[in-house]
């Protein structure tokens, strides 16, 4: 079951996801050398952006987020600090259910997915250390959660939060 949303919410995702493309484009014909570390150990390549913290609304209450990965699959999520340290999750699997929805009820309906990981890419003076961490055999049911609005959390992976991502 997937979130009621407000008009207000739906107007605003629209217009994020314009801005979201003009951008996407952008690093597509400048990739950064993190993004090609990223590419490089994971194996993947970079093919769209679907969500950035400076264009979208990832507040409690307002957040666009859900709507930006829902119905989506073969999803990279990377965060960035200030040292320019990365840490990051992949997920293969269709995202099409919250863990926790609106008015905070816990569905506990996690996406399982055997191929997810997470990863970290550490910066050391002017080289880059890269490494990657499979989920747990035993944690892969419960590879992902998705947060919704009401939620302070937005996404996890892993059953103890390997990597989790709070809202603003």
């Amino acid at each position: 079951e997937l979130e009621e949303v407000s008009e207000n919410i739906q107007k605003k995702y629209e217009e994020e996801v314009e801005k979201v493309k003009v951008k996407s484009k952008e690093i597509m014909n400048n990739k950064s050398d993190e993004l090609k570390r990223i590419e490089e150990l994971t194996g993947l390549t970079f093919k769209e952006l679907v969500f950035d913290n400076e264009i979208c609304d990832w507040k409690r209450k307002t957040s666009t987020f859900d709507l930006h990965i829902l119905n989506k699959e073969k999803l990279m999520f990377v965060v960035e600090d200030e040292d320019g340290n990365i840490i990051g999750g992949y997920i293969n699997s269709l995202i099409d259910k919250y863990y926790c929805t609106n008015e905070n009820e816990w569905k506990k309906e996690y996406i399982c997915d055997v191929h997810s990981y997470t990863f970290e890419i550490k910066k050391e003076g002017n080289k880059m250390k890269a490494f990657k961490y499979p989920i747990d055999y035993e944690e892969r049911e419960e590879a992902f959660k998705l947060y919704g609005r009401d939620s302070r959390t937005l996404f996890s992976f892993g059953r103890e939060n390997d990597f989790c991502m709070m809202k603003n």
